[in-house]
């Protein structure tokens, strides 16, 4: 039965807080989708992130509910999923799998409770379509008796295929069999779902999808009204910064280089008091605690409650990121802001700018060379930073991207049911003005594929 809006079932992780690249999207589509839409979410909550927790540390309210109204939701339509801890003993019994092993932690221990949820759903209120966001529960959800959207966001063949290329021995034999099985994974499990959107052009090659298969880009945006310049004087003693998940190993590694070569070379340029280095972010304060000693230059902030204000508070932005895949939702925030921005490559990757205009593009090797460059002139960091900003606003628009899933949800929940439902829908590959808007490349869709792996 076709409804007045699209009844839609998301699958996603927590979006409360959006802290971390995959929630920042997820909450920032759900708060744009959810007037328009009939949204029920079913959400993943990792282990170490009870909301009494995050409570504790200002980042959401109690409740495993709480926190849902401000996404537009109800939260009555809302289940939270609590996923156990990956201990030792399951990511052996993971590695002895064929899955990638993360998903299928995701299917050892929820799989039969997702797929009971979603046919409760169907039997009671019923559903139109399902969301399902990121690859972890791609492979259960895949074939679930209704059209399918598929965020697969990062391709992680990719994401871990770059992680085995900067890490060495054993870190990079396990990197390298989990990029084998994920580009297993993404060509098996994929093209069940209707419609598969990636962040980036780059991921979407990456995943090597058949070409029958339907595919959009649908970039990370950036909220700009809350991220924008202040205006104020440049610090007296500049301040440089980075922020992110510090749990997240390229995040780590990130800080582990300011911290350990950034720093020390630029305060025998500047003297040690000459600028201050600030980190925001949670995590990792047990293996950052031994860096600190004798770096008075050195800030670490842990979460700030705003982050918008902490780093317009800055003067220059640094992004030594050296992995991954995608958008770097970091950058694309300091940029918005007008910050000045040095980084790698791998930073901007995607983003569509230019060295020397939106920002400098450094390597490893003049890192530092291109940062004291931009912090002994200040007519060209506010050159760099009044570009970006303007880049970033005309492309990165999560209106846009949340428009394009409005008008997927719309389509295919138009369609009829059951299997000739997920057949009209494939063969309905034109792209709407809203997707196409958004960057995405449709095309028809492929048969059922194999099983998962």
């Amino acid at each position: 039965m076709r409804h007045a809006v699209p009844r839609v079932l998301v699958l996603a992780w927590d979006p409360r807080p959006p802290i971390d690249g995959g929630n920042i999207h997820v909450h920032n589509v759900l708060k744009r989708v959810g007037g328009a839409a009939e949204i029920h979410l079913a959400c993943l909550r990792a282990p170490g992130t009870a909301p009494d927790e995050l409570a504790a540390e200002g980042q959401a309210p109690d409740g495993a509910r709480g926190g849902f109204e401000g996404l537009g939701l109800d939260p009555a339509r809302v289940r939270v999923f609590d996923l156990p801890a990956f201990t030792p003993a399951r990511r052996l019994q993971a590695l002895a799998s064929p899955w990638p092993p993360g998903c299928r932690h995701v299917e050892a221990s929820l799989g039969a409770a997702l797929r009971g949820h979603v046919a409760a759903l169907r039997r009671g209120p019923g559903l139109d379509l399902l969301h399902v966001w990121g690859a972890g529960m791609a492979g259960s959800l895949a074939g679930a008796g209704l059209p399918g959207v598929l965020t697969a966001g990062d391709a992680f063949s990719l994401v871990h295929a770059s992680f085995a290329a900067e890490t060495g021995p054993p870190r990079s034999l396990y990197h390298r069999l989990v990029a084998r099985r994920f580009r297993r994974y993404e060509r098996r499990v994929y093209p069940r779902y209707d419609a598969v959107a990636f962040f980036s052009e780059r991921d979407r090659e990456a995943a090597g999808l058949p070409d029958g298969v339907r595919q959009l880009v649908l970039p990370n945006g950036v909220d700009a009204e809350a991220f924008r310049p202040r205006r104020r004087l440049a610090n007296a003693t500049p301040v440089l910064v980075f922020h992110g998940n510090l749990d997240y190993a390229p995040n780590l590694d990130a800080v582990r280089f300011l911290i350990l070569e950034v720093g020390p070379a630029l305060a025998a340029s500047l003297g040690k008091t000459g600028f201050r280095l600030r980190i925001i972010g949670r995590g990792a304060a047990s293996r950052l605690s031994g860096l600190i000693c004798g770096c008075p230059w050195l800030e670490l902030t842990g979460y700030v409650d705003d982050l918008p204000a902490a780093l317009a508070s800055t003067d220059l932005y640094l992004a030594p990121v050296f992995s991954g895949a995608g958008i770097k939702n970091k950058v694309l925030e300091a940029l918005a802001t007008g910050l000045p921005v040095v980084g790698t490559a791998e930073a901007f990757a995607a983003l569509g700018l230019a060295d020397g205009v939106h920002a400098a593009v450094a390597r490893r090797a003049d890192f530092v060379e291109r940062t004291l460059a931009l912090l002994a002139n200040p007519p060209l960091r506010e050159r760099l930073g009044t570009a970006a900003r303007d880049l970033v606003r005309g492309r990165f628009s999560w209106d846009i991207v949340a428009a394009a899933y409005l008008d997927l949800y719309r389509e295919l929940a138009s369609c009829a049911g059951g299997a000739a439902q997920r057949g009209s829908a494939a063969r309905g590959a034109g792209a709407s003005a809203g997707i196409a808007s958004a960057g995405a490349a449709p095309v028809g869709r492929a048969g059922r594929a194999e099983e998962p792996p």
